[in-house]
């Protein structure tokens, strides 16, 4: 069953967006036993995730963050993979 996991991110350009994702808990490791080697477990998978930039006004259009990337340290990192690892720690926490 997916958990709606709701936080704001703020862009590398200032800009505010609301993040809507939908995450799935993962699944268990399952032990091993004498007919059957074990699996490891799944951590949780983000699902969708819906963006809107924050606006004064108090409309909120919707926002797609694919093909954004910014300067992190020594390399480039893209937005979508920061907010879903921000959606994965959101989602540990409220657990």
């Amino acid at each position: 069953m997916s958990e709606l996991v709701q936080f704001e991110y703020e862009l590398p350009s200032g800009d505010l967006i609301l993040v809507n994702a939908l995450v799935s808990p993962g699944r268990p490791a399952l032990p091993a036993s004498l007919n059957f080697p074990g699996e490891p477990g799944e951590g949780p998978e983000i699902e969708d995730l819906y963006c809107f930039l924050k606006d004064q006004s108090g409309i909120n259009p919707p926002f797609d963050p694919t093909g954004l990337w910014y300067w992190a340290g020594e390399r480039f990192k893209k937005v979508i993979a920061d907010l879903e690892d921000y959606a994965e720690e959101q989602y540990r926490d409220q657990q």
